[in-house]
């Protein structure tokens, strides 16, 4: 909820701040990651339902910001005041915002909020960092598993919902109905920690490629 929201927000900046004052300026950096809806036969598979944040220091804070629950699915926080600390700090070119593929989330959320101009989508979103992009061949041109066991030696486990055999016959026979992974009533432990790996290994890659893990 939006008061959840703005004390997350003051709690990750001061993590930030202190990675800084523990390392360097190049530890002001925050993982950054988006989960999407799953709906079948979607062919547009740009639904954003959570936007995930992690600090940069060993312990420090997780969020796992659920704007499909927010007012109209997440479309109205940009002009939400409430939501006016999570904004300020995705648009603060001060804290670099890092992940895999973090810019293409970066424009499937600015357009879930109304805005494609790319002029527009780095003033909402500055400081944007895409690891598979960064010269080190430990993340270059690598997805998310790969990179966590190249850069961490860690095995990153990709399973979002465990569901039974029968489950998983009746999803095979069910081609024609939507689901919706992300838009469910609750989350399950695996989606949560899921969603919390993803975007905590992005920023502890970053830290490692700078020599700062």
């Amino acid at each position: 909820n939006p008061t959840e929201l703005s004390l997350f927000c003051q709690t990750l900046k001061s993590s930030v701040q202190k990675a800084v004052e523990q390392k360097d300026e190049t530890a002001s950096a925050v993982g950054f990651d988006v989960e999407y809806c799953t709906l079948e036969l979607d062919i547009r598979n740009g639904l954003p339902a959570m936007i995930q944040l992690a600090s940069p220091i060993k312990g420090g804070s997780i969020g796992l910001i659920w704007i499909d629950k927010f007012p109209n699915q997440g479309k109205d926080m940009l002009t939400d005041p409430k939501c006016k600390p999570l904004m300020e700090l995705l648009s603060d070119y001060r804290v670099r915002k890092v992940g895999m593929s973090a810019s293409k989330d970066a424009r499937n959320l600015a357009a879930w909020w109304g805005f494609k101009d790319k002029q527009d989508i780095d003033h909402l979103f500055a400081g944007i960092v895409d690891l598979e992009e960064q010269e080190d061949e430990r993340v270059r041109d690598k997805n998310l598993q790969q990179a966590c066991e190249d850069t961490l030696a860690l095995s990153l486990l990709k399973v979002k919902q465990r569901i039974s055999k029968k489950q998983k016959k009746r999803k095979r026979q069910a081609r024609g109905t939507k689901t919706a992974h992300w838009r469910t009533d609750d989350l399950t432990k695996e989606m949560k920690k899921y969603a919390a790996d993803d975007v905590a290994c992005g920023v502890d890659i970053w830290m490692k490629l700078n020599g700062l893990k």
